[in-house]
């Protein structure tokens, strides 16, 4: 990674995140090539750091009120039919708790699997 995309700082602000919540905006990507951005953004967070391109990945796609929101969550099932899309609206919350409680179930296990077990005191 260069940093000219991410940016190094926000790319390490990202190695300590328990999910990675891809928010795209069906107003400024390519209705052709839904994944474009998306494919780069994995890439360069691979060139980063391999770890980070195994953390967990929702794909959010907002503005659900507009016409251009429903088409893009077409595109994009189209195009990544066992990807998981959590479609939203800001406008209206359309979507937002279930998205919320996707980042939330990734957060616990996140916690689960980095808490630390005390050692027992004599044996116990």
């Amino acid at each position: 990674a260069k940093g000219a995309g991410l940016g190094h700082q926000f790319l390490k602000h990202l190695s300590r995140c328990a999910v990675l919540v891809h928010v795209l905006d069906p107003l400024r990507l390519n209705p052709d090539n839904p994944v474009q951005d998306l494919e780069k953004i994995k890439k360069e967070l691979r060139a980063f750091d391999r770890e980070l391109s195994k953390k967990p990945q929702l794909i959010a796609v907002s503005k659900m009120d507009l016409a251009e929101g429903r088409d893009m969550v077409e595109a994009l099932k189209k195009a990544k039919p066992r990807t998981k899309i959590y479609p939203f609206s800001s406008a209206t919350g359309e979507g937002l708790l279930e998205l919320k409680r996707a980042i939330l179930q990734h957060i616990c296990k996140y916690r689960e699997k980095e808490a630390v077990v005390p050692a027992s005191k004599d044996g116990e």
